[in-house]
């Protein structure tokens, strides 16, 4: 696995992914509605700023399974969005 994308492990079964790369104007309602499409979303943060409170271009998505995560994880590797090339 790349530095970029990473499964971070998690109890209950659940599975977090680091999305890296995230296009500005691609926010937390955007991102929930994109990856509902693979499985249900339980949690969803996007990286901030502490100053200014935009985004740093990184979140953490978690699945309600892992299996889930594992899936997406793979699907997403050097995706193209908006004309960046996302990395999870």
């Amino acid at each position: 696995k790349s530095k970029s994308m990473k499964k971070v492990a998690s109890p209950d079964n659940r599975g977090v992914i680091l999305v890296r790369h995230i296009p500005h104007g691609f926010y937390e309602p955007q991102m929930k509605k994109y990856f509902e499409q693979f499985g249900e979303v339980t949690k969803l943060r996007l990286l901030r700023s502490n100053k200014t409170g935009r985004s740093k271009g990184s979140a953490f998505v978690e699945f309600e399974n892992d299996e889930v995560a594992r899936i997406v994880s793979d699907a997403m590797k050097d995706y193209l969005m908006f004309r960046r090339r996302v990395m999870c």
